[in-house]
């Protein structure tokens, strides 16, 4: 099914600073396709499940689950599951972005996204892996941790050099 919505559109674009789909791009369609939907204005969440992938221009996000919280007309939160979520995304220099997680969390109040559960972050050959990532998108930050635990590491590969760095 194909849905003319705006918060939807504004809310996933705001996951990622680099989430800028084409600056001349007039058309606010975005497809939206799930299993499906459940709509409660008393507590203001709409729910999308099995199977949800949702697309706008080059962006395009597969999930388990995706809500949306609303609070006196504006969006609150959008969270998410997947077994991985996925998010992808091809960039004007043709690059892809690839995000895998098992959770995405975003509150639009504080501006901070955080990505749950076997995070992959990736561009072409530059990775980040962790547990958790929380980014925010005022200052462009973010934080990479580990579950804990002996075995438990976050991991960081630039392919920017002629040999790639990981940190362990």
């Amino acid at each position: 099914m194909r849905i003319r919505i705006g918060y939807i559109f504004i809310v996933l674009l705001s996951i990622s600073p680099q989430l800028v789909a084409d600056p001349g791009a007039t058309d606010d369609l975005i497809s939206v396709k799930s299993e499906s939907m459940q709509v409660n204005r008393q507590t203001g969440v709409h729910t999308l499940s099995g199977n949800v992938v949702i697309t706008h221009h080059d962006i395009r996000i597969s999930a388990d689950t995706i809500q949306v919280t609303r609070e006196n007309s504006a969006i609150s939160r959008v969270s998410g599951t997947g077994s991985p979520l996925l998010f992808e995304q091809r960039l004007a220099d043709s690059n892809l972005i690839i995000i895998k997680s098992r959770e995405i969390d975003y509150q639009t109040r504080t501006w901070t996204v955080v990505l749950r559960g076997e995070v992959l972050m990736q561009k072409g050959r530059s990775k980040i892996s962790a547990s958790v990532v929380e980014y925010n998108l005022r200052d462009k930050s973010y934080t990479a941790k580990s579950a804990g635990g002996e075995n438990s590491r976050v991991e960081f590969t630039y392919s920017g050099l002629n040999q790639a760095v990981t940190e362990h």
